[in-house]
């Protein structure tokens, strides 16, 4: 979500009976703002406009102003999860750069493809052929 616009008509379509109207009385402005703000006239809101829409649509105000982090307030971000969440004392942890805590914040999906990359450059060193950094082998297919 890279637009107010787009962060707005998403939390207001998660909203179950909310509308452009409630949202305008809720933040105190007037329809026609509302109409601006969904149209993509408006970039930013004020302070007092944001707090209110966010509360509205019960949504972070910093998400619906930047798009960053969490968009509901009882979710976590991947950094405040990181940041509460100590490291375990793993002894054969492969990577010098990557910890435990971002490792664990990556979906299955994520995690499958790191796997499979560095399985690959193994795979490679293994049979003496340099590995390449587009993510093959270049050994065939088994």
């Amino acid at each position: 979500m890279s637009t107010l616009r787009e962060r707005l008509a998403l939390a207001l379509a998660k909203k179950r009976g909310g509308s452009q109207a409630e949202l305008a009385r809720a933040c105190g402005v007037s329809s026609a703002s509302v109409a601006d703000w969904f149209s993509g006239q408006t970039k930013t809101l004020k302070s007092g406009s944001l707090l209110a829409a966010a509360r509205y649509l019960k949504v972070r105000p910093e998400w619906l102003q930047t798009g960053v982090g969490a968009m509901h307030p009882d979710q976590d971000t991947a950094t405040e999860v990181l940041a509460r969440e100590p490291d375990p004392p793993w002894e054969d942890w492969p990577f010098s750069k990557l910890t435990p805590s971002q490792w664990r914040a990556l979906t299955g999906e994520q995690r499958a493809q790191i796997e499979g990359f560095a399985l690959g450059i193994a795979m490679a060193t293994m049979a003496g052929t340099p590995p390449r950094m587009d993510g093959t082998t270049g050994l065939p297919d088994s």
